[in-house]
């Protein structure tokens, strides 16, 4: 069962804006925590049967896993309210939407405040959303709120995974794959491939360009 809270287990696209909105959420005061990245058709069943077959309010009313499975949403919270601050999601909504997402808070059927998904603006379904742009509006934002942003982005921008173990679970198929081929050199140790050029290999991988 995968209920995942890592952001770095988003689509490699979705992963800098995410960060980005995260940082920039935080930078101006809010104190977001992610509750829910990826997860799997088991912990989805598992969601849906809340306030069915088991006790509990109504959360989902999907069967099977979409947007969350393939790694292009995120449910989030407040650290120190909660759910209960309808205001903090408002705000985190707002700030999701500058930075290309979707927000669940905006539909008319099963609004869900605490969700944002990349759907290209509802133009796409999670089996053909397009490649994420990196979206960087922060005009309307302070030297310290840029610096906070910045800073975040870079961490994740100058990442060097050093080993087959360094490397994030979304990367790992892709790398696996190219060792093996020995497309890249080395027997798991000393890859040293950077977050851009990984992130590069596995688009190009999910695009079929390394075969099955």
């Amino acid at each position: 069962m995968v209920n995942s809270q890592d952001i770095n287990k988003l689509r490699p696209d979705v992963v800098p804006n995410a960060k980005l909105w995260l940082a920039e959420c935080r930078a101006k005061g809010l104190d977001v925590e992610i509750s829910n990245t990826v997860r799997d058709n088991e912990y989805q069943a598992y969601l849906y049967a809340q306030g069915r077959t088991r006790p509990g309010k109504i959360v989902t009313n999907g069967k099977t896993t979409t947007f969350h499975g393939s790694g292009l949403a995120i449910d989030f919270y407040s650290k120190s309210k909660g759910w209960s601050d309808h205001n903090f999601f408002v705000q985190c909504g707002t700030i999701a939407k500058k930075h290309g997402f979707s927000w669940a808070g905006d539909w008319t059927k099963f609004i869900e405040y605490c969700h944002i998904q990349w759907d290209n603006h509802g133009k796409s379904t999670y089996k053909n959303a397009p490649q994420m742009p990196l979206y960087e509006e922060v005009e309307d934002m302070t030297k310290e709120e840029v610096r906070a942003i910045a800073k975040e982005e870079a961490k994740a921008q100058t990442s060097i995974y050093h080993n087959l173990d360094d490397v994030p679970l979304w990367g790992k198929p892709t790398v696996e794959k190219l060792l093996k081929s020995q497309a890249i050199t080395g027997d798991g140790t000393g890859i040293d491939l950077p977050y851009e050029t990984l992130r590069l290999l596995v688009i190009n991988d999910r695009m079929g360009l390394y075969g099955k």
